[in-house]
C-alpha cells in the first residue's frame, strides 16, 4: 500500500528513498523510489546489489552517467542496464525536486 515502504532520508545529500517491496517473500527485485533535491546526486545507491537495473523518471530532470557517457532524462524517460557493477551516477539537474523509480533485479538463492 502507498506509504508502507521503508523510508530513509539523507539530509546531508538531500536525498530520500522509499523501498517499496524490500524483504518480501525473497523476491528477485528491489524497487526503490529516490527523491532528489535540486543538485542532489546518487552514486553507490544505484550499484548494489549486483544485477540488472531498470529506471524511470517520475518527475523532474536528471543526468544519468554510465561509463563516462552523460545522458539527460526527463519525466517518462526510462533506462535498462544489463551489466552488473558498472559505475553509475544520477544527478538532479533540474530546477525542481526529481523522483526516480529504480528497480534492481537480484539473484535469489533458495
Amino acid at each position: 500500500k502507498k506509504g508502507m515502504g521503508k523510508k530513509a532520508i539523507d539530509k546531508e545529500k538531500n536525498i530520500a528513498s522509499e523501498r517499496l517491496a524490500s524483504g518480501l517473500l525473497s523476491i528477485g527485485m528491489e524497487p526503490v523510489i529516490f527523491t532528489l533535491g535540486i543538485g542532489a546526486e546518487l552514486s553507490k545507491e544505484l550499484m548494489y546489489p549486483e544485477g540488472e537495473r531498470f529506471g524511470i523518471v517520475l518527475n523532474g530532470r536528471i543526468e544519468f552517467i554510465l561509463n563516462g557517457e552523460r545522458e539527460v532524462f526527463e519525466e517518462g524517460d526510462s533506462i535498462y542496464c544489463a551489466y552488473p557493477r558498472i559505475p553509475q551516477r544520477v544527478k538532479n539537474i533540474g530546477e525542481i525536486e526529481a523522483k526516480l523509480l529504480w528497480i534492481m533485479f537480484i539473484q535469489v538463492y533458495e
